[in-house]
């Protein structure tokens, strides 16, 4: 793929997020993600899977990032949630905004439906269980029983983006909503090497006699994504 695409997206996506006024975290995200995928996505067309579907701009939305990805180059999208609400709001988002793209919303625990599932797929996004710093634990382990249900039906070459990680030597001011308001804050510490929905995949990775390498690089301060290749 030409790298106008990526950077036209890019620039697409940062001016819609400017214009509702959106934290441009998830933008700088994708800068690095956008990188990987020109270099090491070598596939005439996406095969995408997104856990934890995309369904407002409030949180980011990148969801429309890869949807314009698929749209400009071909392929399809699915998408898995197990909110109804949130399954609902993401029916109407991926209808409204990519028309003419095969699309399938899918109502369900995430690593229930890719058990069952029969496709394969070569570029996936993980990011179905929010991360509480204050409690890790249950996201970074539903996430690593997702990669450990999709690893197997992803084809060699395709790629796994994972959501939400910090990286150690860095620090966090975590806040605890109540009713839509902060009712507490507090400073997290990152003393391990990383925390977040991909740790333990992380880990995985760092031995790719495993089958999978890690391509993202940037550990600098605040939430990051993780890229990683199946290899073999």
């Amino acid at each position: 793929m030409k790298r106008e695409i990526f950077k036209l997206l890019l620039d697409e996506f940062y001016k819609i997020s400017e214009l509702k006024s959106i934290n441009l975290t998830r933008y700088e995200q994708l800068i690095e993600v956008s990188n990987i995928l020109y270099d090491n996505f070598i596939f005439d067309e996406i095969r995408f899977l997104e856990t934890g579907s995309s369904q407002s701009w409030v949180d980011g939305c990148v969801g429309y990032y890869f949807g314009r990805l698929v749209q400009e180059v071909g392929g399809s999208i699915t998408s898995v949630d197990n909110n109804e609400d949130i399954y609902n709001k993401s029916v109407l988002f991926y209808s409204e905004n990519f028309k003419n793209v095969n699309i399938k919303n899918v109502l369900k625990d995430s690593v229930e439906f890719i058990k069952k599932d029969t496709e394969t797929y070569n570029l996936v996004y993980l990011d179905s269980w929010d991360l509480n710093l204050l409690n890790p634990f249950p996201s970074m382990l539903h996430t690593w029983r997702e990669f450990d249900s999709i690893k197997d039906k992803i084809d060699i070459g395709g790629l796994i983006i994972i959501d939400d990680n910090y990286y150690g030597n860095s620090w966090v001011t975590w806040n605890t909503f109540s009713g839509g308001k902060i009712i507490k804050t507090d400073r997290i510490d990152i003393t391990y090497p990383i925390i977040g929905k991909g740790t333990l995949i992380y880990h995985y990775c760092e031995d790719e006699k495993n089958g999978w390498k890690i391509l993202s690089k940037d550990k600098s301060h605040g939430l990051k994504k993780i890229v990683i290749q199946k290899i073999k």
